[in-house]
């Protein structure tokens, strides 16, 4: 038994089982693969040949058996006959399951080339029970089993276990009319191990014994079959070891091979040498007889004893054939001693062709070859016996062997195979553009006529959506329209009697309110006056009323309107080509509105340091056109939003950092008012740096020679315009509060509404904007923070979330106002640590009770720490920045608690803080200083001393800091109202 990898005789006979239906896979290739396929095919063709050239030819001898078993004739028969002609009893040493039975040909020595004969037509495999029983595992008899060739037949089977076969041949080879059966070798396979049967047994019709002895079915050596008897003085070993002694060598002329370490050997091969001429002869230089004698080293490498091997050879010259001299033995040297060397012309020769050492699948290699008593000269040729080839041509075993010439058969069969595939993929190939200019044709026809189809469906899609989206458009404007038409009413109602009231009022404070007031109703009056002229002008209900006017003037006092706004938010202000008195004709209302909306909207998308610049020009002819340019270096127009920038209430989203408000009609008021007048109007965004927006009007005007007299008579009146002026403060007087509010919002009427309802209970600072904010909140350490969510810069809560984030602003409590009054948004507000969320229009009581319970916590949350005897942050209700901090501060102290020179600079400077910061902190957190701070760390743990009885007072006063005990007493009795020693008395009394 012996084992061998997949890769061996299994792999060689069946990688190229399917090599004879090559072409049938070509059907499955996809025809938009085929010209890849083709060249695939040609790339394997030439691969395959290649390899076929590299392997050795089928005359080369090789280091194999010249033996098989040879069956005999028989006379041929027309049918098969009822008992097997042939019978091969097959006996295991051990009980096995096996999975395959492999039946290596006999090789026909005659022929040339060289090829298998006797191989059986008909036979049956059985499997033999200990009982006697038979059980048939394979059959080939319902037709002639093919002639496998050179390679061996693979029988797949499935027996549940047997250590007896039998082989039952029914039908031979025919040679004329006579058959022959013939074998080389019988395995049996059991997972990747080739099992040789222990002993065969082997009848036939013959009744006498067969021509070739029986035991070559199980010698595992394979038959080559070559010729022999070439002359004496051509035997010289071609490219092998051999030396030629002038007698026969003595038993102290060996051959000793080192193998480096010591190691269990199983055999040693020896390899007959081949001529140059490529013919075995029997005998040539192989020696007689044969003693093998092993040394093991010692751990230090040192020889030991020598031990003779019981095994050798001693059968004589085995012709062509390789010996395995069993070994089974521990050892690093082993020696061969050779006698009975074959002689000729008088003259020993030792001839061999490669020595090698194995165990079971292992090949050890040799480290040295060393001769004793041989020849001078002759340890010249030892790096032949260990290269790896015999006479200059690869070593080869039994399974090598059979695997090329199981790989040559098969790629021959591949080649042809390829052949034929490729072929049948030339004539698909021109048979797919045959049929693909036939189907491209119809294909083109149809797609023509669905993109047809698909367009006409897709333009009724697209006009049903305009339709619908124009009907929504007009149901929202209707609807607004109505809206509009009802506030009127009421506005009125509320203006006028205000406007009376405002005449009437002479107290500062309320004037104040009513002026805050009539602002905030004349701006609702004019945006209801933007929605019913715009609907006016969707509907064609209006006109054009032309009047001469001085245009340089009028746009000069519509540009003033807006200057004071400017200078306030500290905008550089321009008017360009306004210089000279220019008489034209236009409608002055309609040309106010487009400047108004024009100007404001710069104005408000401008931060502050900005530029905006309107330009006049004008250009004379039978129809006069005046050209109107304001533009702004502002944040600019974002690409998604630019193709809705004149839609009807579309308001863009992200505008930071200006976050500037707005209806959503201004721009699509001045589109309509543009069209109407029969103008144009574009608008250019982001301009120079990638920020700036600028927009260009031009309208035409009517002859103004025309209008001269009635332009000299007349001068058009503006139309006032509302502006967010500052409201005046009122000097009432105002309670000294130790408490202070910021009130962050862009909208100057709602600040100044708050500032004016809290003025009277706490010190009020305003900021215009989140940066504004979060800056004044840092500096002044208000007690409360009131701020809007919609904010210019920095919005109200990316402001809590950095006002919370912070050591030194976390403490402060935080009341959002927003419009936006969804679940949702009040997630987000509370989510960054706000503390109230108020939505508008909100309650001023219920906003001020909210900002008196907050503050009424933190003063609780105060007093709290005071009566606390020992200062563990965690119980008090505060964020986890403000625990932290309380944390770090106790651990401060507590690391200088024995040090009197620890001061309030030190404090702040190892607390990374400025002096007067620490001072408000920790004023807002526990309304301690820090030198009270320290002093109540050092008094609480005196206490905790004092009851561990951890020392005398005057100890206990140095362990705290304290340089002399009756300070030390006085601000114990201060801070617990007792003394040191009548706190411990009563402490024992109690005990």
């Amino acid at each position: 038994m012996f084992r061998f990898k997949t890769s061996d005789v299994l792999m060689a006979a069946m990688c190229f089982a399917a090599a004879g239906c090559v072409g049938e896979p070509a059907q499955d290739v996809s025809v938009f693969q085929l010209p890849r396929a083709r060249e695939k095919m040609r790339q394997e063709a030439d691969r395959l040949k290649e390899q076929l050239a590299g392997l050795p030819k089928l005359q080369e001898p090789l280091q194999l058996d010249a033996y098989g078993y040879h069956g005999g004739y028989l006379p041929a028969l027309d049918t098969l006959p009822d008992e097997p002609r042939w019978t091969v009893d097959l006996q295991f040493s051990t009980y096995a399951k096996f999975e395959q039975i492999i039946l290596v040909p006999a090789i026909d020595r005659s022929a040339s080339p060289l090829g298998s004969y006797g191989f059986p037509k008909r036979f049956r495999v059985l499997q033999v029970f200990p009982d006697g029983r038979r059980t048939l595992i394979k059959e080939w008899m319902a037709e002639d089993c093919p002639d496998p060739g050179r390679v061996p037949l693979i029988l797949e089977v499935e027996a549940p276990g047997t250590s007896r076969l039998v082989l039952e041949v029914y039908r031979g080879s025919p040679e004329g009319e006579k058959e022959l059966f013939a074998l080389d070798e019988i395995f049996g396979i059991v997972k990747n191990w080739a099992w040789s049967a222990r002993s065969v047994e082997v009848s036939s019709e013959l009744g006498s014994p067969p021509y070739w002895g029986k035991e070559y079915l199980i010698d595992r050596k394979t038959s080559l079959g070559l010729p022999v008897g070439l002359p004496v003085e051509d035997c010289a070993a071609g490219g092998g070891f051999s030396v030629v002694f002038d007698a026969q060598p003595e038993e102290r002329s060996t051959i000793e091979i080192d193998l480096g370490k010591s190691v269990w050997v199983g055999d040693i091969t020896l390899f007959p040498a081949i001529p140059e001429e490529g013919v075995l002869i029997p005998g040539f230089g192989f020696p007689g007889k044969i003693q093998v004698i092993r040394q093991i080293a010692s751990p230090s490498g040192e020889r030991k004893r020598r031990y003779p091997v019981s095994a050798g050879w001693d059968g004589g010259n085995p012709g062509n054939n390789m010996i395995r001299i069993p070994v089974n033995s521990h050892g690093r040297w082993f020696r061969l001693m050779f006698s009975q060397l074959p002689v000729y012309d008088g003259r020993p020769v030792l001839a061999l062709g490669e020595i090698q050492v194995h165990q079971s699948d292992i090949h050890y290699p040799v480290e040295a070859i060393r001769l004793n008593e041989f020849p001078e000269g002759s340890e010249l040729k030892t790096h032949l016996l260990t290269d790896g080839k015999a006479n200059g041509r690869p070593v080869m075993g039994m399974l090598e062997w059979l695997i090329q010439i199981a790989r040559r058969d098969q790629l021959a069969k591949t080649l042809n195979g390829l052949a034929g595939s490729e072929e049948l993929l030339a004539e698909r190939w021109q048979n797919f553009w045959w049929w693909s200019a036939i189907a491209g044709g119809f294909i083109l026809v149809v797609s023509a006529l669905w993109v047809a189809v698909a367009a006409l469906i897709q333009r009724k899609r697209s006009l049903m959506e305009m339709n619908r989206r124009a009907e929504i458009e007009q149901m929202k404007i209707r609807f607004f329209t109505h809206i509009s038409h009802e506030l009127r009413t009421p506005l009125t109602v509320i203006l006028g009697p205000l406007e009376k009231m405002r005449e009437m009022i002479t107290e500062p404070a309320m004037s104040e309110y009513a002026s805050l007031m009539h602002r905030n109703v004349k701006k609702l009056q004019q945006l209801v006056d933007q929605l019913l002229d715009f609907r006016k002008l969707q509907e064609k209900r209006d006109s054009l009323d032309w009047k001469g006017v001085d245009l340089a003037l009028f746009v000069h006092n519509v540009f003033d309107c807006y200057r004071s706004l400017a200078l306030d938010k500290k905008i550089r202000y321009h008017l360009i080509g306004a210089e000279h008195p220019l008489s034209f004709v236009i409608d002055p209302g309609k040309f106010q509105k487009i400047l108004d909306n024009l100007i404001s909207n710069a104005l408000k998308y401008t931060p502050e340091g900005g530029d905006v610049t309107v330009k006049l020009a004008v250009e004379f002819g039978a129809v006069s056109t005046i050209r109107l340019e304001v533009e702004d270096s502002g944040v600019g127009i974002a690409a998604e939003d630019f193709p809705h920038v004149f839609e009807q209430f579309y308001r863009a989203e992200g505008l930071q950092p200006i976050q500037a408000g707005g209806s959503g009609i201004g721009l699509a008021l001045v589109k309509e008012l543009v069209d109407f007048w029969g103008g144009d109007i574009s608008v250019e965004s982001p301009l120079a740096h990638g920020r700036g927006t600028r927009f260009s009007v031009a309208l035409p005007a009517p002859d103004p020679e025309a209008w001269r007299e009635e332009a000299e008579d007349e001068v058009a009146e503006l139309q006032p315009v509302d502006l967010p002026a500052p409201l005046p403060v009122a000097q009432a007087a105002r309670p000294q509060s130790t408490e202070t509010v910021l009130i962050a919002d862009d909208n100057e009427d709602v600040r100044s509404f708050v500032r004016m309802e809290l003025a009277d209970h706490y010190q009020v600072i305003e900021a215009g904007d989140g940066e504004d904010g979060l800056q004044k909140a840092r500096e002044t350490i208000p007690d409360l923070v009131i701020s809007d969510v919609m904010m210019p810069k920095m919005n109200g809560v990316e402001m809590c979330r950095r006002l919370k984030g912070d050591e030194l602003t976390s403490h402060i409590p935080i009341v959002m106002l927003t419009a936006r009054g969804s679940e949702e948004h009040q997630l987000e507000g509370l989510g960054t640590g706000a503390d109230d969320y108020v939505t508008k229009p909100f309650s001023m009581p219920l906003l001020k009770a909210r900002i008196q319970n907050l503050l009424e916590s933190r003063r609780v949350m105060r007093e709290r720490f005071a009566r606390e005897l020992t200062v563990e942050p965690s119980a008090i209700t505060v964020t986890s920045v403000d625990e932290k901090l309380l944390q770090s501060a106790i651990g401060v102290v507590e690391e200088h608690m024995d040090d009197a020179g620890f001061t309030v600079e030190r404090f702040a400077a190892e607390m990374h803080m400025a002096r007067n910061t620490l001072l408000l902190k920790l004023r807002a957190l526990v309304d301690q200083s820090p030198q009270e701070f320290i002093r109540t760390l050092r008094l609480k743990r005196a206490r905790q001393l004092l009851e561990q009885n951890a020392g005398t007072i005057a100890e206990i006063a140095f362990q705290v800091g304290f340089e002399e005990p009756t300070h030390f007493s006085r601000s114990f009795k201060k801070q617990f109202g007792q003394t040191p020693s009548g706190y411990l008395k009563n402490r024992k009394f109690y005990d």
